[in-house]
């Protein structure tokens, strides 16, 4: 949790050190908004816990099952969030103040790195449940330095959109690695968009 917590904020500890005050702000504003896309996350990730478990006990038919379930629960939740965080984007940055709507792009740039990780993140959860933690922690780590590196390569030019495109890399080739790792342990499609797509249609919602 902490490495997580520390790819997601080391942009404003760099922006700090190397940056005008004013982006420290309208970055914390940015950093701020986007994270309400984690709530599908967080949600998703309460409902399947209890249950994660018992599906790695009975077997790759039953995992392959809760993980659709959950994957299409994420898509209903996190896509209409990341679609009103950015349609509605200067409209909510304009709520800290009329200065902050500059930072709209820096927002949409992030709003892409949240959707994917989230999208993909039950990755990590099954990784975690099936004795795998060591190597998700290991990845985490890589992205953090990552981050961190990009962060003063990017952030000098390009300022906080340098620091947001920073962080969406990291994010995606993050959650991409974690999805490939879960399918390598556990046999099992870490993104079954047409699975996920057909039930929504028969079940008529999640």
């Amino acid at each position: 949790t902490l490495i997580v917590i520390g790819v997601n904020q080391v942009d404003i500890f760099v922006l700090e050190l190397i940056a005008d005050e004013r982006d420290v702000g309208y970055f914390g504003a940015v950093s701020t908004t986007v994270h309400v896309i984690y709530l599908a996350q967080t949600a998703t990730v309460g409902l399947l816990s209890p249950l994660i478990s018992k599906a790695l006990d009975d077997g790759q038919g039953a995992i392959g099952d809760l993980h659709v379930r959950g994957f299409r629960l994420l898509i209903c939740l996190t896509l209409p969030l990341a679609v009103g965080v950015a349609v509605l984007a200067p409209s909510i940055l304009s709520l800290f103040g009329s200065a902050y709507v500059v930072a709209t792009d820096a927002l949409w740039i992030l709003t892409a790195g949240f959707f994917v990780s989230t999208v993909l993140g039950l990755s990590t959860i099954w990784l975690q449940y099936s004795g795998n933690e060591r190597s998700v922690m290991w990845v985490m780590l890589g992205a953090l330095v990552s981050n961190i590196v990009l962060n003063f390569l990017l952030i000098p030019p390009f300022g906080i959109n340098g620091a947001a495109v920073g962080t969406t890399a990291v994010l995606v080739v993050m959650s991409l690695t974690l999805c490939l790792m879960m399918r390598r342990q556990l046999d099992v499609s870490p993104w079954p968009v047409g699975a996920a797509l057909l039930g929504l249609i028969r079940r008529g919602g999640p």
